[in-house]
């Protein structure tokens, strides 16, 4: 669904590809964390995983790499 990554690696110069992969990974139902989850990464993820519980009930895949 969508990728989740550190305040460092948000100022991406293409948001169009970052729109894309978003789009892409809603669509497969992934969501991707790379990075120290905080607050704020925790409820996006919690609101992502929310938007893909109403759009239906398929499994949603969620791939995890960071420290904690």
């Amino acid at each position: 669904m969508h990728s989740y990554q550190d305040e460092d690696s948000k100022d991406n110069k293409n948001p169009s590809r970052s729109g894309f992969m978003d789009e892409k990974l809603f669509k497969s139902r992934s969501i991707t964390i790379f990075g120290n989850i905080d607050d704020k990464l925790a409820r996006s993820v919690t609101e992502r995983l929310l938007a893909l519980a109403v759009d239906g009930d398929e499994p949603i895949s969620l791939y995890i790499s960071s420290p904690g």
